[in-house]
């Protein structure tokens, strides 16, 4: 059986509907929750409603997710990485080298040098047992980075360098700090 939904203005018309209700609150917000409780009586216009309310709080939960995951940590504009940013002027900062481990060269000696190669200013001589070695240096200088490597009977030399830089900023970060640029040597073998 279908059922009957009554217009507004018929329960505005209709004292059957109200039973006795007093003439000023026929009109106003009665009326308009009497009309309510007649359509919400249906299931299936409750479904409706739950539906779209569903995909309300959906829209709104996104919404949300995109501006609350807008929050800075690190600025793309700037390519400073705040999570590595010293607030007082750091001494020393890391410079990284990279290394082949294999099964010919489970390990691989290294020399650093400030500045080239060819000026043999020896800083650091040590031995890689891992691809990641990092090593403390001065801030502000250009280093350079030689391993040596076995390929059968052969010795392979393999050298590169990199300044390591130190700057300031007061604005990228959500504090005034100093942060490294540069201080990467891939001295890997190459096939």
């Amino acid at each position: 059986m279908e059922k009957y939904y009554p217009k507004m203005k018929d329960l505005l018309k209709s004292e059957s509907v109200f039973g006795d209700v007093s003439p000023n609150l026929k009109n106003g917000s009665y009326c308009f929750l009497e009309y309510l409780r007649y359509l919400f009586e249906d299931t299936v216009f409750i479904m409706l409603i739950v539906k779209s309310s569903i995909k309300i709080v959906l829209t709104f939960t996104v919404l949300l997710f995109f501006v609350v995951s807008c929050e800075r940590d690190v600025p793309v504009n700037a390519g400073i990485d705040c999570e590595n940013c010293y607030r007082a002027k750091p001494e020393y900062v890391s410079l990284n080298a990279v290394f082949t481990i294999n099964s010919e060269n489970p390990f691989v000696p290294l020399t650093v040098y400030v500045g080239d190669v060819e000026n043999g200013e020896v800083d650091w001589i040590d031995t890689a047992y891992q691809e990641d070695y990092w090593l403390d240096v001065l801030p502000d200088r250009y280093y350079s980075v030689k391993a040596k490597y076995k390929d059968g009977n052969n010795t392979i030399f393999v050298i590169d360098g990199d300044k390591v830089k130190l700057k300031y900023t007061e604005t990228s970060c959500d504090a005034a700090c100093y942060y490294k640029t540069g201080g990467y040597v891939d001295v890997r073998l190459r096939p």
